[in-house]
């Protein structure tokens, strides 16, 4: 059902140009006159999100684009950062272990992906509230958003209780439950 929250507000300027291009029987190479009347806007047939929009679920369309746009760069950094990975890894998070100093410094990362994140769930649901029942929200949030939000909510509480700490904690020393085969 997710799926289907997605296909008409999002795909909706793909398909009006589709079916104009179709209905021409020929490329129309970015000339897209009833898309754009129908649309309300300039139709943008490259690359890009179309922003200043007013087909129904236009805010839908636009915040979905922000957020696979932030997603995108949010995941970009994660993947690369020694500091998010090293200092607010996953033994800083169970373990509340880390350096503060460090973990002050990744706080504006937490900070500035964590807020917008957390601002396009909320638009997301009230827009889509008007189209769509909750449980189909709660799907869409959950299979585009959540590992996201999850991660840095998680990270965030990390944050706070290693910064919270009276005093630099000892060093937990972890071991992998490895099983050998028989």
């Amino acid at each position: 059902m997710a799926v289907l929250t997605e296909l008409l507000p999002v795909n909706l300027p793909t398909l009006v140009m589709s079916i104009e291009t179709i209905e021409s029987g020929h490329p129309l190479n970015g000339n897209y006159s009833k898309s754009n009347k129908l649309l309300h806007c300039t139709a943008k047939y490259d690359k890009g999100f179309m922003y200043g929009c007013r087909f129904p679920g236009y805010k839908i369309y636009e915040l979905i684009n922000e957020m696979n746009s932030k997603k995108e760069s949010m995941l970009k950094y994660i993947q690369s950062d020694f500091e998010f990975n090293g200092w607010l890894s996953k033994v800083a998070e169970k373990y509340h272990f880390s350096s503060p100093m460090y973990i002050e410094k990744i706080s504006e990362f937490i900070d500035s992906n964590l807020n917008p994140l957390e601002r396009i769930e909320k638009a997301l649901r009230f827009e889509m509230s008007k189209i769509y029942f909750n449980e189909t929200i709660e799907e869409f949030i959950f299979t585009y958003l959540s590992d996201e939000l999850e991660l840095l909510r998680r990270r965030k509480s990390a944050m706070s209780s290693i910064l919270s700490a009276p005093a630099f904690q000892k060093r937990p020393y972890i071991k992998y439950p490895f099983k050998k085969d028989s």
